[in-house]
C-alpha cells in the first residue's frame, strides 16, 4: 500500500516541476492552439519606411492599431490587437492550417491627399509561397480613400514556417519573429502608391525587406482529437 506521506510528496514534486519546468518542447499536435487575444507587432524594415519622408507621404495607425518608436531612430513599429487564431502545426487541417485574424490597419497617405488603408492584416499559411515551398503569408484588405478596393492576400511573405507551437504553461503563445518581405503583389502596390517605374531611383522589388513580425498569443487553448487530453507539461494530446 502506497504511503499517504510519500505520495503527497510525490504529487507535489510533479506540481513543482510543472510550475517551474520551462517549455522543453513544442505543441506539433494532433490537436490544434486557438488563440483569444494578444496582439502582433510589425517592426519596419528601414529600407521600406524611409521611401514616406522621401516622398513627402506619411505611414500612420488606423483603428484599433497602434504606434511606437519614430522614423528619426528608425525603430517604427505598430501593434495589431489579435481577433482570434486557429494554428493547427499537425497540418492535418486544409489550408490554411495556420490563421491569425486582427484588428487596426495601417495608414498610408501620398502628399496630394490620395489614402491607402492596409486594414486587419490576417497572417496565415500562404497557398502560393513565394520565397519558400512553406511560408507565413501576410494580406490585409486595401481600402483606397474611404472606398474598400480589395483583399490583397500575399501583401509580404516569410522563407520558412514553424512545425511546432510552443505553449506556455500560462497559455501564452510566443512564435519566434517572422522576417517578411514584399511578394510581386506586395511591391507593385507600392510602386503604384509612390508612383515609381523601373527607370526610378528608386523602385520596389520582390523579395525586399519588408519587416520583421513579433506574435504573441494569449488566452491560447489546446483542442485535441476526440478520446485524448492534453498534457501541459509534455505539450502533448494523449
Amino acid at each position: 500500500m502506497l504511503n499517504p506521506q510519500k505520495a503527497f510528496s510525490t504529487r507535489l514534486l510533479a506540481l513543482i516541476l510543472l510550475i517551474i519546468t520551462p517549455n522543453l518542447q513544442a505543441f506539433s499536435g494532433p490537436g490544434t492552439i486557438s488563440l483569444g487575444g494578444g496582439s502582433s507587432v510589425l517592426e519596419f524594415d528601414p529600407q521600406f519606411f524611409n521611401q514616406f519622408p522621401a516622398f513627402g507621404a506619411s505611414l500612420d495607425q488606423f483603428g484599433k492599431a497602434a504606434f511606437s518608436g519614430n522614423l528619426k531612430q528608425q525603430n517604427l513599429k505598430i501593434r495589431f490587437p489579435i481577433a482570434t487564431g486557429t494554428l493547427d502545426p499537425s497540418r492535418n487541417a486544409r489550408a490554411p492550417f495556420y490563421h491569425v485574424q486582427h484588428e487596426g490597419g495601417l495608414l498610408m497617405v501620398q502628399p496630394n491627399g490620395v489614402s491607402i488603408i492596409f486594414d486587419t492584416p490576417v497572417l496565415e499559411t500562404g497557398t502560393v509561397c513565394a520565397f519558400s515551398n512553406a511560408c507565413w503569408s501576410l494580406g490585409a484588405t486595401i481600402i483606397l480613400n474611404g472606398t474598400v478596393s480589395d483583399y490583397l492576400p500575399g501583401f509580404a511573405q516569410s522563407s520558412s514556417l514553424p512545425s511546432s507551437i510552443p505553449v506556455s504553461l500560462s497559455n501564452v503563445v510566443n512564435l519566434d519573429p517572422i522576417a517578411l518581405n514584399l511578394t510581386t503583389e506586395g511591391a507593385n502596390g507600392m510602386n503604384y502608391f509612390f508612383g515609381l517605374s523601373p527607370s526610378s531611383q528608386v523602385y520596389f522589388k520582390p523579395g525586399a525587406p519588408f519587416g520583421t513580425l513579433k506574435v504573441l498569443g494569449t488566452r491560447a487553448k489546446v483542442v485535441c482529437p476526440l478520446g485524448s487530453r492534453y498534457n501541459r507539461l509534455q505539450q502533448l494530446c494523449n
